[in-house]
């Protein structure tokens, strides 16, 4: 995490693993949400989220008034996703494991 003016874009990772999920049928999708926040806890809206998976598919959302974002229609995979603002250090989180139809929050 890198601080510039004293704020910071965190991610908290937190992965939503379903205890007896039984595979769904291939192609089912899932979704990624979170929240984006500064090092005091403040909500930050209006910054670009970005997931995209190792073989370059993406998906954008921006973070609402709360700070919180949903990118959904996500293919299960592994994926790194990346919050930028303008007066703000980008945030990057490596790895995050989208399961099928298991909601991944960050």
């Amino acid at each position: 995490m890198i601080i510039q003016n004293s704020v910071v874009v965190c991610l908290a990772a937190a992965l939503v693993l379903a205890t007896s999920a039984p595979a769904r049928a291939q192609g089912a999708t899932s979704s990624i949400t979170g929240s984006v926040i500064d090092s005091a806890g403040g909500a930050i809206p209006g910054a670009t989220v970005v997931v995209k998976n190792p073989s370059g598919v993406s998906f954008e959302a921006v973070s609402n008034g709360e700070g919180l974002f949903t990118v959904p229609g996500v293919p299960p995979g592994v994926y790194a996703i990346t919050v930028s603002l303008s007066g703000f250090k980008t945030a990057v989180m490596n790895d995050v494991r989208v399961l099928p139809g298991s909601p991944a929050t960050v």
